[in-house]
């Protein structure tokens, strides 16, 4: 054990990440696959987990990695089928990628990175990842219709700022489209994007005749579902550019967070929020998502980047609707739904 805990910290200290000793527990903070396995209540989702000390982007990893034969919707593989098959950490770089260590994935597979020297958001932008944080991302198969598939964003959003919420005494909320923020700081980016794999090679979603579609490619029939959480990182670790709008758990509870518990939650929530999100889509979840939304009830602007500044919408944020759509509240016109599309929204000073 003592030369297990002495790897630990020098994994740590590669990344320049100091110890943190909780009381009772160990004095590091390190990713561990079997950890965050122990504490899954999940049928699928996580039962198999690659961690990674560095590499250029999970989604990317992930994408490698999908293969034929990975099952449909929220059941997943059946649990007797499903060992909780780990894979332990990797070192090296974004050369030595997740397709190297594994062959195929199914759904429900997890890869998780230490650090990423290629993370990426919304719109192209670029995505932090400085150690410390959790940058990981998840093969999902639900079974929804093609056009519901960047909902999952949202889906996903709640089960972050859920997680948050039952770890610490933070006021998590989602920021719509594919944010998490507490205290107005961004604490949390989702990317999901979707994955078109040939008939050949894929199999047909519930209700689906492949006979009736060769030669085309199921749309989408796997989401690889991006999540970057500020968890442990101190101010210092934030580039300039970004340390007034983005923060930390570690640095807005004044403690650090237990990674691997902050994983598990968010993965327990996630596949719990999919099924009934797969039942009733997100009117469904309506009840659930109420309280999340940031700057509900505010003044916010919203901006299409790729367009000039005649693009902004003005207006007071009434929620989000059962497509997704963001409710904006325009003067003289009336409440009106927006797509998020290119649109990005952001509370009017």
């Amino acid at each position: 054990m003592r030369a297990e805990n002495g790897e630990l910290k020098a994994r740590l200290k590669v990344h320049g990440l100091s110890g943190i000793t909780a009381e009772g527990g160990p004095s590091y903070d390190v990713l561990s696959a079997p950890a965050i396995t122990d504490m899954l209540t999940t049928s699928y989702l996580g039962r198999q987990i690659i961690c990674k000390d560095i590499t250029g982007s999970t989604n990317d990893d992930l994408r490698r990695l999908v293969g034929p034969g990975a099952p449909e919707g929220a059941q997943g593989l059946p649990l007797e089928h499903r060992t909780g098959t780990t894979v332990g950490t990797t070192a090296g770089t974004a050369a030595g990628t997740a397709a190297g260590t594994v062959a195929g994935a199914v759904a429900g597979t997890v890869v998780i990175a230490e650090r990423q020297t290629g993370g990426k958001g919304r719109l192209g932008r670029k995505w932090e990842s400085p150690a410390g944080g959790v940058f990981m991302s998840a093969l999902l198969r639900p079974v929804i219709p093609p056009d519901r598939a960047p909902l999952v964003a949202i889906v996903a959003g709640y089960a972050v700022a859920s997680a948050i919420r039952s770890l610490t005494d933070l006021d998590a909320q989602i920021k719509w489209p594919n944010d998490v923020l507490v205290e107005g700081k961004k604490v949390c980016g989702i990317l999901c994007e979707a994955v078109v794999v040939p008939v050949s090679s894929a199999r047909p979603p519930h209700g689906a005749d492949a006979g009736e579609n060769e030669g085309h490619a199921f749309h989408p029939p796997y989401i690889i579902c991006g999540i970057g959480i500020n968890a442990n990182q101190e101010k210092a670790d934030f580039t300039e550019d970004i340390r007034e709008t983005a923060s930390s758990i570690r640095i807005l509870s004044k403690q650090p967070v237990d990674r691997n518990a902050l994983i598990a939650a968010v993965l327990n929530n996630l596949e719990s929020a999919l099924a009934q999100f797969e039942r009733n889509g997100l009117a469904g979840m309506r009840e659930k998502l109420s309280g999340l939304w940031a700057f509900l009830g505010s003044r916010v602007v919203l901006q299409n980047r790729s367009v000039n500044d005649r693009s902004k919408i003005h207006g007071t944020f009434r929620g989000v609707d059962g497509e997704g759509r963001a409710l904006i509240e325009v003067p003289g016109e009336g409440v009106q739904a927006f797509s998020a599309g290119d649109l990005s929204m952001r509370q009017k000073s």
